[in-house]
Order: C-alpha cells, then structure tokens, then sequence
C-alpha cells in the first residue's frame, strides 16, 4: 500500500486549510501503511513462537554381532558400543566411541533421548532384572530413575526400548549424557553378552521462542 503522494505548490499563497487538507491526507495514508506493516509483524510473531529448529542426531551399530563384557549385577556398564553416525548431527555431537551426546549450547530445551537395543545373553531358571539409566558423564549424576527390564526364566535375548524426555537448560549444554545398563541398585549379571542391535537417537522438541529469552 504505497503512501499517496501529496505536494504543495511551489509558489504563490496558500491556503491554510489546503495545506492542513494536505497533511491529514499524507497522516492518514502513512497511518494506513504503519496497521498493515504491523498486522504483517503481529501474524509473523504468532508464527515464529511455534517454530521448531531441526536439530537432531543418532548413532547405532551398523555391523552387528558385538560381542562385549557381562553386564554386571551391582555396578552400570556404559554402552559404548556404536560404531557409526545414522544421522548428521544438528544442534547436538554425538561420539560414537564414548557413546556420548551433548547439546549444543544455542538449542536448549527439551530434548528427546531414544535407545533401542536387542541383545542375546546367558539363560536361567530364574527370573532377572536389569536397568537401564540415562546419566550425566560430565557431572556423574544419574538423569532421573533407572528403567527395570525384567528378564523372564530361560531367556535367552532381550529387547529394550525407551524414550526419555528431559529439559536440558543452558547449564547443561555442553555436558555429555550416555545410557548405561546394570545393576543399580538391585539387579542381575548377564553373561556372554552380544549386541545384535543398537541405537541413540536426540532429537529437539522445544519451541523456537525458548530460544529468544536467551542473552546474546
């Protein structure tokens, strides 16, 4: 909506009320310009609150059998056991080597953890219980409560899947997570371990507008 474009004559007398006419014309169609820009700026605003960046990434064993230690009764054994990236990381880095993701320190928010594994191990008459658990390596802190994997009599494989929603504040970017199987506190010993299948996954679940309360 272009502003009309209103000009005085150059010379001779002029009217007090025509130059008056002039500028509330000039206002009011400069009045008209200023709603439909803000309008414009109001819808873009709404839009811009509900945006979610992509920020991802994954990591997973691409040639199994694994073959790797016991999981132990007592103690958690870390799963470093992936050999690749699936994904390219966006807003995250996984390490495939020490099993870690950390969170980039411009996307916090609540994030998404995924782990997925399918393992083969020793049978037993009995029943038996394992946990999984997400933990903060940087500050060796466990990430809320371990997961219980009941294991039933002669079994000789298990298959585990869980979601982890967790909100990652810009404290914690930076810092590296990992899942762990074991014990903790009460559990049991897996012998003749072999990982036929496994994956971590992250992915961002926030809204952009998080984003924009933080200090640049």
């Amino acid at each position: 909506m272009p502003l009309e474009f209103l000009r005085f004559a150059p010379t001779g007398p002029r009217d007090p009320r025509e130059t008056a006419q002039k500028c509330n014309n000039l206002g009011e169609a400069a009045a008209r310009q200023i709603a439909a820009i803000e309008g414009r700026l109001a819808l873009i605003e709404l839009i811009l609150l509900d945006l979610k960046p992509a920020a991802y990434g994954g990591m997973e064993i691409d040639s199994p059998p694994v073959v790797t230690v016991d999981v132990p009764a007592v103690t958690y054994l870390p799963i470093t056991f992936y050999q690749s990236l699936h994904l390219p990381s966006r807003g995250c880095t996984f390490d495939p080597v020490g099993g870690t993701v950390s969170i980039d320190s411009d996307v916090p928010g609540v994030w998404m953890f995924l782990i997925n594994f399918t393992i083969e191990h020793n049978e037993s008459n009995s029943g038996r219980t394992v946990n999984v658990r997400l933990f903060n390596v940087t500050d060796g802190l466990p990430v809320g409560s371990p997961w219980p994997i009941a294991i039933g009599r002669n079994q000789p494989g298990t298959t585990f899947a869980q979601t982890v929603m967790a909100e990652v504040f810009p404290a914690l970017t930076g810092k590296l997570f990992r899942f762990e199987i074991g014990g903790g506190p009460v559990g049991d010993t897996l012998t003749g371990v072999i990982w036929n299948g496994l994956s971590f996954d992250a992915t961002y679940q926030d809204r952009l507008a998080i984003l924009a309360d933080l200090p640049f």
